[in-house]
């Protein structure tokens, strides 16, 4: 049956007049936040909220005090949960999405948790890609984490020092150096990374193997003016190479990348000894020991 627009509309100004009114004989539920009570209509909660159909459900004792406590959830972005229960109206904005993404998860509201992914992913840029990254992860956000590690790959010059590049899992590395999105100014940038990853968590060196991120790999040059980009992709491909002449010349090359992860490993264990560490002291010798084309 097709939707009627205007009877919609009648049903959602209808309960934007609960959100004003307040009629006291029709508030039947009370949620308390910090040291505050909102009195609320558990029609409106229980149509909102997986989180309160269940517990209406569940005979526990909140449904015989007809109240209940929340935790981790302000006061400030509990009365704007309830404004968008009541009234449908957008109140996200760059200063409340993470606090409102985080209380529509805890409170199972599944439109308002799409709008906040929406958001989050229209606000991405290299200001906010570190902060959607941690709660995308925390909120088990799988399409805005996906999108956000897009980000870091396509942004990777930008992005390879920050902490949260250096801190993603063995995983996530694996996907960031393999991706045929992957931009560099220099191959010498990935291997960078790398040792710069096991080196702010030693432990994880233990984690990666070196045919885990590295197989044959084609390096595409697409020479600009004052400037080489490369593509570090897999596979066969075309080299365009900026001569000393200003021509550019193009020749085909299987090209492979390779490091020792052992090397890697005594780099960054601070508790060998002076002799074990002899050839490692220098960090751009080393890059450029381990970053052999053939």
């Amino acid at each position: 049956m097709e939707l009627n627009k205007e009877f919609s509309k009648g049903v959602i100004d209808g309960i934007e007049t609960l959100w004003h009114d307040k009629d006291e004989e029709l508030l039947d539920f009370t949620v308390k936040v910090g040291e505050r009570e909102f009195r609320c209509h558990r029609f409106v909660l229980a149509a909102s909220s997986q989180f309160f159909r269940g517990l209406f459900r569940s005979g526990m004792r909140e449904t015989e005090t007809k109240s209940v406590e929340l935790q981790d959830i302000s006061r400030e972005t509990f009365e704007l949960v309830l404004k968008v229960a009541y009234t449908c109206k957008d109140v996200i904005d760059d200063r409340n999405v993470f606090d409102l993404w985080h209380a529509a998860n805890q409170l199972q509201i599944k439109y308002l948790i799409e709008e906040c992914e929406k958001f989050v992913l229209k606000i991405l840029s290299l200001d906010t890609f570190e902060e959607i990254y941690k709660n995308s992860k925390m909120l088990d956000s799988f399409d805005v984490l996906r999108k956000t590690i897009s980000f870091m790959i396509a942004n990777f010059n930008s992005c390879r020092k920050s902490e949260t590049v250096l801190r993603l899992t063995k995983d996530e590395i694996v996907e960031v150096v393999r991706s045929p999105d992957l931009v560099v100014k220099t191959e010498d940038f990935v291997l960078e990374y790398i040792l710069n990853w096991v080196k702010f968590d030693p432990t994880k060196s233990c984690l990666i193997k070196s045919n885990d991120v590295v197989q044959p790999a084609r390096i595409t040059r697409k020479t600009k003016p004052d400037d080489e980009i490369i593509v570090a992709t897999r596979g066969t491909e075309d080299k365009a190479i900026q001569s000393d002449d200003g021509f550019t010349r193009t020749s085909t090359e299987d090209t492979s990348l390779e490091f020792d992860l052992e090397r890697l490993k005594t780099d960054a264990d601070p508790t060998l000894d002076s002799a074990d560490r002899e050839n490692s002291e220098n960090s751009d010798h080393y890059l450029e020991e381990q970053s052999q084309y053939q």
